[in-house]
């Protein structure tokens, strides 16, 4: 199956942001993970830095791994050891599932208890001028697309205007909920749709099957971030364009699609936290807090973790006034966060120096302090390839943890799925040297990553090939 992303076609302020986040925009304009801001170019990646593994081993690493890829080479299950491309998924290990557009995107990936794969993005290939619409593929547990979803396992949904779906969930029941933006003249605002288990918009949600919210209006909101709470209520988080500025956002909606009025104010919030503030990724605790993640500063930015309340409110009593900062180096972005069983947060991004960019992963305490019993401090980074980023995390029931996201080798990008041990040191039984990276065809970046009930490892993305970008999937053993 093949994905690709449809750019943002607002105005330059928002494409800086898209930039700046990874959102990809059209091949030949500029590489999805990068962008320039002031005098800065800025390259989603890894970057060694404190605290970093050895550029010397991770370098042999990934020509290892890079070897065993490009050459197509797998090993059975039986003698599989972990990190290792599934041979009994798809060709090889890998899908590419085609939408019939030219750029298709997967940017969300969701395993569900039985076995299937759904995974989420955009494509623009349903209305002419590369329009972007909501993408949704579900695959059977051998890569095979599903027939009983959608038509043949895919489907694609036209809201009227651009849109672009960037993070799912799955509901108790086995719906599907999708967030994303939609674009009307003038500016964006979150959408949020919702579809049954046979891929069909749930009419007895919001108005067709979905909502739009309009957080300021005339300016630009984006969600990049979902979770469905446990009395299945939904909450969505992103990014709002208040007086020229980014403030992170959220949303609040009742099982039935409309605004729940017991958070924030009228059932949204924006939150200003320190200059351009973004939250990528989101993540819900056991006493029912939101964890919002994703960055902040003006011209030096952190890793940004936000503790709400199950009001909307601020959490006073989580790191500065409900804010935590992780500092790594002069432009840090946390695009994944997961909270473990003892409440301990891990959050996963990169970190940006002198043009290169590293993996950085951090795990803090559950009152945001940095855990001591991580990489010493509570952060580490890894460097692979010339750049590299991590846009996903994912937590094994062992305490280890798996993050994806995209290694640049020779300016060409590929998969790159890492896994560390709970202490943070790099996990040398994974892949070759603790990495395992994957070509399927050129410009391979992974988006997301999920962790199966069998405790395979899913990673999801988009391949560009010949001027074409579609959906990517690769599964790896865990053992």
């Amino acid at each position: 199956m093949r994905v690709r992303s449809s750019g943002f076609s607002g105005p330059s302020v928002l494409a800086t942001v898209h930039l700046r986040l990874g959102l990809s925009l059209p091949q030949g304009v500029l590489n999805a993970g990068s962008m320039m801001t002031g005098s800065r170019f800025v390259l989603m990646g890894i970057d060694l830095r404190r605290r970093s593994v050895s550029l010397r081993a991770f370098s042999a690493t990934l020509c290892l791994a890079t070897g065993l890829a490009a050459a197509g080479m797998t090993l059975r299950e039986g003698r599989a050891a972990a990190g290792i491309l599934d041979t009994r998924f798809g060709t090889g290990g890998r899908v590419i599932t085609e939408f019939d557009g030219a750029l298709d995107i997967a940017r969300a990936v969701v395993a569900q208890s039985n076995g299937r794969i759904v995974v989420v993005g955009s494509s623009d290939s349903v209305r002419p001028f590369e329009a972007s619409n909501f993408a949704v593929a579900r695959l059977l547990s051998t890569g095979k697309l599903d027939t009983g979803f959608g038509v043949g396992g895919r489907v694609v949904t036209d809201f009227g205007d651009d849109s672009t779906a960037f993070a799912a969930a799955v509901q108790k029941d086995g719906k599907l909920v999708v967030a994303g933006e939609i674009s009307h003249p003038g500016n964006h605002d979150f959408i949020v749709a919702r579809y049954t288990k046979s891929g069909l918009p749930d009419t007895t949600f919001g108005a067709g099957g979905k909502i739009e919210i309009d957080l300021n209006s005339g300016s630009d909101d984006v969600a990049l971030g979902v979770v469905v709470q446990p009395d299945g209520k939904i909450v969505a988080a992103g990014y709002a364009l208040t007086k020229f500025n980014f403030d992170v956002a959220a949303v609040r909606l009742t099982r039935t699609g409309s605004l729940d009025v017991a958070f924030g104010t009228g059932g949204k919030a924006v939150y200003n936290l320190a200059g351009t503030d973004i939250c990528r990724s989101m993540a819900l605790q056991k006493d029912g807090k939101l964890l919002l993640a994703g960055s902040t500063g003006a011209d030096d930015f952190d890793f940004a973790l936000l503790r709400l309340q199950t009001n909307g409110a601020r959490d006073a009593g989580f790191g500065s006034q409900g804010l935590v900062r992780v500092d790594f180096g002069p432009d840090d972005d946390a695009a994944a966060i997961a909270v473990q069983s003892d409440g301990r947060m891990v959050l996963a991004g990169r970190t940006t120096l002198a043009g290169v960019s590293d993996v950085a992963v951090a795990r803090r305490m559950s009152n945001g302090a940095p855990d001591p019993t991580f990489a010493g401090d509570g952060s580490t980074s890894l460097h692979s390839g010339d750049s590299s980023a991590a846009e996903g995390v994912a937590l094994q029931s062992d305490g280890k943890i798996v993050v994806a996201g995209h290694a640049e080798v020779g300016g060409v990008p590929r998969f790159l799925v890492a896994r560390i041990l709970s202490n943070g040191a790099s996990d040398t039984a994974f892949g070759s040297g603790g990495v395992a990276s994957t070509q399927f065809q050129n410009g391979d970046r992974a988006h997301a990553v999920a962790l199966q009930k069998d405790k395979k490892i899913v990673a999801a993305g988009e391949t560009f090939f010949e001027g074409n970008n579609d959906f990517a999937v690769a599964r790896y053993s865990a053992r």
